[in-house]
């Protein structure tokens, strides 16, 4: 929690002291020769000004010209982003301003002062609060009040961090917490890193599965060079279905990741490749129990399968699996049929912010 003191914010007036300078070719341009003479019809007054401060001018003078300069470093006075002697023009009794950063002076033109009419307040300042999150950020707090009311503008530093908050309360003055602010920003523009991983099996769905055997599952929780194997003994029957779902563990994956690529290398083999004994022998890989991608076939030579090409997210992501699935067809429906698999590596490719 961060309190804010002497809010509402009281108008100050400030003392008018003209420094005159001869407007020779009606010339308005406040160069240090200008503000030193000592003639001339109209008055320039200048005040020391620093961002974020607020000041409304009452007073149409010559023609309503109020001009922010800042003091280059040849003590020549220059609109900040714009072309030197230039001015912010104002034609309405009543001007406000909010000193943008790099502005040393405020400067006002007016013709021949009139106290009754003329006037410079200033009605607010800025205060800068920090973040606390370890960004070094702040924000900037600008308090600016007319008679009876106070208003607070809200604003800060670009936020290049995760989404934060900071509660900031408001006193009278005298300790007394008169308003509770909750400001909130969301997440900013986070640096992105790419970066790849590989991962090998590390489990199997012993619950959502049938087979009529399954050994050494271990064995398969490997790559593809291995020449040990896991066998899944086929479920006896005519046209009995087998299937079991071997899964990936990615959860060092970071949770706000956008998953640029994936492909997967499976090798496997299946005994028999006869349409009357084994009618389907594919490999397929899935997303829980939602498909991604297309079958591909196991053959009876122990062969690398390679997926690839489909669009995952991160949520898909977290429970990859590859699919082991069989039908048997009406032919030596009691004979042993398996297949065996060697190992399998998912690569994928990922952004993530910080």
């Amino acid at each position: 929690m961060y309190e804010v003191p002497n809010i509402p914010w009281t108008p100050v007036d400030l003392e008018l002291i003209p420094d005159k300078y001869n407007n020779t070719n009606n010339s308005r341009v406040p160069t240090e020769a200008n503000l030193a003479a000592a003639e001339g019809t109209y008055c320039c007054y200048v005040y020391p000004v620093a961002e974020g401060e607020v000041y409304r001018i009452y007073g149409k003078g010559d023609s309503g010209s109020h001009q922010l300069y800042a003091l280059a470093d040849s003590n020549r006075y220059v609109i900040t982003g714009g072309t030197p002697g230039v001015a912010i023009n104002s034609r309405t009794d009543g001007y406000v301003i909010v000193i943008p950063a790099g502005v040393a002076r405020l400067v006002v033109n007016l013709y021949q002062y009139a106290a009754a009419t003329d006037k410079v307040q200033k009605i607010g300042e800025m205060t800068q609060v920090a973040w606390g999150d370890g960004s070094g950020d702040n924000l900037y707090l600008t308090r600016q009040s007319s008679a009876g009311s106070g208003t607070v503008m809200v604003s800060s530093d670009s936020n290049t961090g995760a989404a934060r908050s900071k509660s900031v309360s408001f006193s009278s003055g005298v300790g007394s917490i008169v308003r509770t602010l909750q400001v909130g920003q969301e997440a900013g523009q986070l640096t992105p890193h790419t970066a790849t991983e590989t991962f090998l099996l590390s489990s199997y769905d012993s619950v959502d599965c049938s087979y009529y055997s399954l050994t050494n599952p271990t064995r398969a929780y490997t790559d593809t060079s291995s020449t040990n194997y896991s066998t899944i003994n086929l479920t006896r029957g005519s046209q009995a279905e087998t299937y079991v779902y071997f899964k990936f563990d990615t959860s060092s994956i970071p949770a706000d990741a956008t998953i640029d690529s994936v492909s997967c290398d499976v090798k496997i083999f299946i005994n028999n490749t006869s349409s009357g004994n084994v009618a389907t022998r594919t490999i397929q890989m899935f997303s829980g129990t939602t498909a991604k991608g297309s079958t591909q076939n196991a053959t009876t030579s122990a062969t690398i399968r390679t997926f690839s090409g489909e669009t995952w997210t991160r949520s898909e992501i977290s429970d990859c699996r590859v699919k082991l699935y069989a039908k048997r067809g009406t032919s030596n429906t009691d004979t042993s049929y398996y297949f065996r698999l060697y190992g399998a590596v998912l690569t994928v490719t990922y952004t993530y912010y910080d």
